[in-house]
């Protein structure tokens, strides 16, 4: 009898410490930063379409190649003075003749609106386009309209709302003869985990530091959104034509363009390209 008293008892106290020690991981668990990570859910209602708030604080364009055959490189730096978090911005580029109206070649029409998935409250993020003007076609301006879908309030690296920083890398961005390019950066982020990517966007800069023209690779870069310890630089190839002579490519600034989720399914003729 005695003996089963015993078991019993080492049962019992083997019992305890389990509980304990599970106690003490979940606790663990939940104290850590990847415990607390929750990416913050974008709200389901219909877009707010916002045209007001994020601004367009900088801007610069510059046609590149022969009136024949001609590229427009646009570039713009949007600024988000609010202290909410700008989601999924869409920016449509277009070029106009002297008489105001649009001279982008019906092939590019499809490439004139891309999307900025997030811009942190007072954030400035510099966003550009490249876009075939018409054969012989004279231009007169460019426009950049931000419109912003959601508004989200503003968080931190535990909710996916924390900066993502992206560092040009100056001997690895290079310009050939026909003014085409590859630009390579490093990315940074302070999220809680990886984000999704929507490719990176740029604008260029002469060596007086004038905004002269941008553009964007909607690619996924691999090492654009995540805080993975074993990175690589990002490297894209930009549109034909489309770096100005005059770019001095130290200067060039860069977005690694950063989502919560998954792009959404392009619908319609206003479907951002990334």
């Amino acid at each position: 009898m005695r003996g089963k008293v015993w078991l019993a008892a080492a049962a019992a106290v083997v019992v305890v410490l389990a509980v304990v020690v599970v106690v003490l991981l979940t606790r663990g668990d939940s104290d850590s930063p990847q415990g607390q990570c929750r990416l913050v859910t974008p709200p389901s209602a219909a877009p707010v379409d916002d045209t007001s708030t994020v601004r367009v604080a900088e801007q610069g364009y510059t046609r590149v190649g022969s009136p024949a055959l001609s590229t427009v490189t646009i570039g713009a730096v949007l600024e988000n003075p609010s202290d909410r978090v700008a989601y999924r911005t869409r920016v449509t580029f277009d070029v106009l003749g002297p008489d105001g109206r649009s001279v982008v070649t019906d092939s590019f029409r499809r490439f004139q609106v891309l999307e900025v998935p997030i811009i942190l409250p007072g954030a400035k993020i510099p966003v550009g386009d490249s876009l075939a003007a018409t054969r012989l076609a004279e231009v007169g301006s460019v426009t950049i309209k931000p419109v912003v879908s959601q508004w989200l309030p503003a968080g931190g690296g535990n909710d996916g709302l924390a900066p993502v920083t992206a560092t040009l890398v100056p001997d690895k961005t290079t310009r050939d003869a026909e003014g085409s390019g590859v630009i390579t950066y490093d990315a940074r982020s302070a999220n809680c985990t990886d984000l999704v990517s929507r490719g990176s966007s740029y604008v260029l800069r002469d060596a007086g530091g004038k905004l002269i023209g941008g553009g964007l690779s909607d690619e996924p870069e691999p090492s654009g959104c995540d805080i993975s310890e074993n990175r690589y630089p990002n490297s894209f190839n930009t549109a034909l034509r489309s770096i100005p002579e005059g770019a001095d490519l130290a200067k060039t600034q860069v977005a690694s363009l950063c989502d919560l989720g998954p792009r959404p399914a392009a619908t319609g003729s206003g479907a951002p390209v990334n």
